[in-house]
């Protein structure tokens, strides 16, 4: 397998490839620390240098403001991701996924706001900005936390006590719609 040379049938480029790309998704929730693992060091994935923390809530590393499952909430990374996506390929960006897990709702407007703030500044520095989708319309199961309460994501927050799974509206669905309305009453008047 010659992966590199570019006359072989298994280069991983292909002619055929080349600008075939619509736009690149973004996934953006946190910063992420990865540190060293003598677990990792001594096991036949030692080339990867090390093993990331995923809760930092009882991590001796200092951080800035946690989400309810300990991930490091931090706007400018979004920026920095769209910015070196920008710089490196020139590609429309669509930010696919985004989003909180806060299960009292304290932090998700702020979060929302915050991140939406620093697509705005991608925007006017340039990056070609098509599209944001929040990380979820309502409560999901997240398959790794095994949906417990701390990894709730929902613009609406979903009563599981309630035989009817009643739906509640968010302070962030509240934040959000008052930014789209904002832009498309901009949009208007223009």
């Amino acid at each position: 397998m010659q992966i590199h040379d570019k006359n072989s049938k298994d280069f991983l480029i292909h002619d055929k490839w080349k600008n075939k790309t619509d736009f690149i998704g973004l996934n953006y929730y946190r910063s992420a620390y990865v540190y060293r693992s003598m677990i990792v060091t001594m096991s036949t994935a030692r080339f990867i240098g090390g093993a990331p923390i995923n809760d930092h809530s009882n991590h001796k590393q200092s951080h800035g403001i946690l989400s309810d499952l300990g991930w490091e909430i931090d706007p400018q990374g979004l920026y920095d991701f769209i910015m070196d996506i920008h710089n490196k390929w020139s590609m429309p960006i669509f930010v696919t996924e985004n989003g909180i897990a806060d299960k009292d709702d304290k932090l998700r407007a702020k979060f929302i706001i915050s991140h939406l703030q620093q697509l705005k500044k991608g925007i006017d520095d340039g990056a070609r900005i098509i599209g944001y989708l929040h990380w979820s319309l309502t409560d999901s199961y997240e398959w790794q936390e095994g949906y417990n309460s701390r990894s709730r994501f929902g613009l609406f927050s979903i009563d599981r006590e309630d035989k009817c799974y009643g739906r509640h509206i968010t302070n962030g669905a509240k934040a959000l719609k008052k930014i789209i309305e904002g832009s498309l009453k901009d949009k208007m008047t223009k």
